[in-house]
């Protein structure tokens, strides 16, 4: 069995599996890799490194795994400016040209290493903290993927890309000089842009709907594509955004609750049984059936724990009373209790 943890860049390009992968071939070899970094997030961040060291001597294209190792040993060789008359021993001379192949393309694969974006994904009902460059802390929400740049150069802003939930602490780096464009701190949705003013907020961006939270300190929304272009929060202010219906809500709230989710814990506070709903699907990777519309009419009130989803779901149990929940693996059905 492959020790995938142990595995560096050189490794990666010297595994058949990764090769077809990174060819787009259909075959149980690039299956089994999409397992693997689907797995090891280590792996799939050395499996990009890899991808570019190889796309930076061979040209584009769908080839066969030894056509891919052939195509890259004659490239290497092409490069080192020699013409061989033949390939022979691929197998043993395949260690060779990959190493021979980072050499070469060691200066671009370093400025490649040094500027490349970091993505950090998380699965369902898992939580990841994340420390950027500056500091800033973001603790990741289950079923959510953050991206930056592992370097941030100084005198331009600090930028990163949320597709799920997150928690932000923003680290102050000029004072509050927000004026200058290293201090601001820009956090991109698909919805809108998040400035950052101040120092802790939550944004949830699913379903083409992003809502912010502002916990303490001063946050500006830029909406795209909309003519209220500029919303300044203050602390306690909730603001949902949804550019496809149009619908900008602004009202107050006690953060804490949005953000408890960081604590292991979610705080409902006559919350619909819809929200209910879709916060075990998106967080839990449930499938929730419901047999009568009345359950959506309902809202649940009160604090659950989350660190595992059995006891998540006998707590809500428990304040519906009389609801029912049963679950079948990863489907949920709700139903009335019967008398």
């Amino acid at each position: 069995m492959k020790q995938y943890r142990n595995y560096t860049v050189e490794d990666i390009l010297l595994d058949d599996d990764f090769l077809a992968w990174v060819h787009g071939e259909q075959n149980v070899h690039a299956q089994t890799w999409q397992k693997a970094i689907e797995e090891h997030q280590q792996l799939k961040t050395f499996s990009e490194e890899a991808r570019a060291l190889l796309g930076a001597i061979q040209p584009s294209g769908v080839q066969s795994v030894a056509g891919a190792k052939s195509r890259v040993w004659n490239n290497v060789v092409a490069l080192a400016g020699k013409q061989p008359a033949k390939v022979v021993g691929m197998n043993k001379w395949w260690k060779y040209a990959a190493a021979a192949a980072v050499i070469i393309t060691a200066g671009a694969g370093y400025w490649w290493s040094a500027n490349r974006d970091v993505t950090v994904t998380t699965r369902y009902a898992e939580m990841k903290k994340v420390e950027l460059p500056d500091h800033s802390v973001v603790t990741l929400n289950a079923n959510s993927t953050l991206r930056y740049s592992n370097k941030w150069n100084t005198g331009k802003p600090r930028e990163v890309w949320l597709d799920g939930e997150a928690f932000f602490e923003v680290n102050h780096v000029n004072g509050f000089e927000v004026t200058k464009e290293s201090s601001r701190f820009i956090v991109h949705t698909d919805q809108l842009n998040v400035q950052v003013l101040g120092t802790s907020f939550n944004v949830d961006n699913r379903h083409q709907v992003t809502t912010v939270a502002l916990n303490n300190g001063k946050v500006q929304l830029d909406l795209k594509d909309d003519e209220r272009s500029k919303i300044v929060l203050a602390p306690g202010d909730v603001v949902t955004f949804s550019a496809t219906k149009k619908i900008l809500l602004n009202k107050k709230e006690v953060p804490d609750k949005i953000s408890s989710w960081k604590n292991n814990r979610i705080e409902f506070d006559s919350t619909s049984m819809r929200e209910v709903i879709t916060m075990l699907e998106d967080n839990y990777g449930f499938k929730v059936k419901v047999e009568d519309d009345e359950v959506y009419k309902r809202t649940i009130s009160g604090a659950v724990p989350t660190e595992n989803d059995t006891i998540l779901l006998a707590s809500i149990s428990a304040v519906l009373e009389d609801l029912q929940l049963e679950r079948h693996g990863k489907e949920i059905v709700i139903r009335k209790k019967q008398p």
